[in-house]
Formats: C-alpha cells, sequence, structure tokens
C-alpha cells in the first residue's frame, strides 16, 4: 500500500466495510508506523478503520533523521493527520493510540484537543481533571528535559538527535 502525502508527512489509510470507530496509531521514536503492522491487522478484523502516519524524521516521512525543534512538532503532525481525516474520510468515532514516544504526543493531542476524540460524557469528572493535571505535569518536564538536552548537548542542527541526546543525558 502506497502511502497518501500529506505535506511532508506519510499517512497510510487502512479502511474496512461496516468499521466500528477508527482508530489513528502514532509511533515510537526511532520507529516508523509500518512496525504497528500486526496492530492494524488485528483492529481491521475487528472491523476498526485504522489511520496510522509517520511522524517528521521517521519512516517515509519528509524532514531531518529524528528531529525536531519542539515536542509540539509531533502534536502539530498529529492535528495536521487529524484535519486530513475529518476533512477527507467519513465520520466514525476516533480512538488515539500511541505506543512509547506516541503515547506520550496523544496524551498531548488529547489534552489540547479533547473534542476530536471518542467520549463518554459520563467520564468528564475528577479523574478526567486530575489526568489533565498530570498530562500538564508531563508537558512541563519533556519541555524541561529538551531544554536541557539543547542547552548541554546540542550545539549546532547537524549535533545529536533525539535519541542520541536522550542516550547521552540519561545513561550512566
Amino acid at each position: 500500500m502506497e502511502p497518501i502525502t500529506l505535506g511532508s508527512l506519510a499517512v497510510w489509510n487502512h479502511k474496512v466495510s461496516n468499521a466500528k470507530a477508527r482508530i489513528l496509531i502514532i509511533h515510537g521514536l526511532s520507529e516508523h508506523s509500518g512496525r504497528h503492522l500486526n496492530t492494524v491487522e488485528y483492529l481491521n478484523k475487528n472491523l476498526f478503520e485504522v489511520v496510522r502516519f509517520d511522524l517528521r524524521g521517521a519512516g517515509r516521512s519528509g524532514g531531518k533523521r529524528q528531529w525536531i525543534q519542539s515536542f509540539q512538532d509531533y502534536v502539530d503532525d498529529t492535528i495536521a493527520v487529524f484535519n486530513w481525516v475529518e476533512r477527507e474520510l467519513p465520520s466514525l468515532p476516533l480512538f488515539v493510540l500511541g505506543h512509547s514516544l506516541g503515547g506520550a504526543i496523544a496524551i498531548s493531542f488529547a489534552w489540547q484537543y479533547p473534542s476530536a476524540l471518542a467520549q463518554d460524557k459520563k467520564t468528564e469528572d475528577a479523574a478526567v481533571a486530575r489526568t489533565r493535571k498530570q498530562v500538564q505535569m508531563l508537558d512541563d518536564l519533556y519541555k524541561t528535559a529538551i531544554v536541557l538536552i539543547t542547552e548541554h548537548y546540542v550545539k549546532s542542527d547537524t549535533d545529536l538527535p533525539a535519541g542520541s541526546a536522550f542516550k547521552a543525558l540519561f545513561s550512566n
């Protein structure tokens, strides 16, 4: 299956007849969405349509390998794909599935755009409010880590990509 090109992003839509819902898969750091084809196959067999994409700088998407200016760049990639889904595909309830770093991106996306996802309005209670606070804390922590990595390990745009900088900062 060839990807759909959305700006510099490579996007795949795995359709099924009579889909119950749509799952947007966000992959992790130093990988690509093709690593999740077994998950796509399983979800399709269970009548879930799946949209997957390669984040900027990963897989078949454009951009410098594993390089972002800000974590928000990854969220913006997700927003671009979400907007394409809303504009081009039939309406279905949407769920986001993130693996590893993709999980953090999914949480940030859901926190910034809660109305984008399928929701049971009964769950909008104290647990959701606590989760939103935790997501804000994680977002602040991630931004702080990026600043530390940038200040101490990145001297030019040819220096350490994100995965190497993470290893340099957190290895023994």
